[in-house]
Order: structure tokens, then sequence, then C-alpha cells
């Protein structure tokens, strides 16, 4: 049972270190010291030797906490998922001082594309250019769209 007020020192505990106090003052005798030392080594000498292999380099293990594993997956993945949407955001993006027409129905492109000719004389082609790099093993780094009017009229 602990004291109510831990300034005052146990009773037992001072009995104690009283009958203690007296063995402070033994010292063993250098015999008995190197007696004791020699069947120390003598025991630990017939121990097996615990030998630790060499291991390279490459092959040692790291021992990594949990937490920094999983957030060091959600970054790769995250990254990953980023880079992903940027390449196909660049891929569909117009390539810089050039501008890609708007995307419209088939009707308004007609609408716009036909000059104010009568239909008879008139014979017009939409042609679409697309050119790009892809490379093996990676996929495709550029790509650009083109829309090109031609005139078979003339």
């Amino acid at each position: 049972m602990k004291p109510d007020n831990p300034i005052e020192p146990d009773d037992d505990l001072t009995d104690i270190q009283e009958a203690l106090s007296v063995l402070r003052h033994i010292r063993s005798s250098p015999a008995a010291t190197s007696r004791y030392r020699m069947i120390v080594d003598s025991e630990l000498a017939l121990l097996p030797a615990v030998r630790v292999p060499s291991v390279p380099w490459w092959k040692r293990s790291v021992r990594v906490p949990l937490p920094v594993v999983v957030a060091a997956g959600i970054l790769l993945i995250l990254s990953t998922w980023t880079a992903q949407v940027s390449r196909r955001l660049n891929s569909t993006a117009a390539p810089e001082g050039r501008s890609q027409p708007p995307v419209t129905n088939t009707q308004d492109m007609q609408r716009d594309i036909e000059p104010s000719r009568p239909d008879s004389e008139q014979k017009y082609e939409l042609a679409l250019s697309v050119s790009g790099m892809y490379l093996r093993g990676v996929g495709p780094l550029s790509t650009e769209t083109h829309y090109v009017i031609k005139d078979l009229g003339q």
C-alpha cells in the first residue's frame, strides 16, 4: 500500500536499506573474482559460436513501418493517375499557336463550310488529318489533328 504522503519515507524500506548497508562494504577477494571469471569464460567457450552470415547488400531486407509503405503506395498510384490524366488532356488540347475548330455537329459544320455560291457549282470536301508520335511500350507521345477543306469544284 502506498503512503498518503509520498514525502515521508516508508519504514519498511528504511529497515531494508539499513540491513543491506553492511553488504555494500564487503569486497570479494581477487582469487574469488579471477575464479568466477574463469568459470564464466569456460562456460561461454562451450556455447556454439553464432556467426551472422554475410549477405550481399542487394539481398538484405530493411524493416519499413506499414504506414510508410501504404503512404508510398498511395502516392505512387496518385502520381500515375495524374500523369495519365494530364497525358489525355494534352493529347486532346490544341497545340500552341494553332486553334482547333470547336466540336459541333455535322449540320453546323456544313453550314459553316459552304460559301454563298449556288449548290450546283460548289464541291467541297472536309478532310481530317491526324499525325502523331508513338513509342513502343510507352504509347502515344504527341498527337496533332488538322481539319482541311478541299475545293473540288475548280
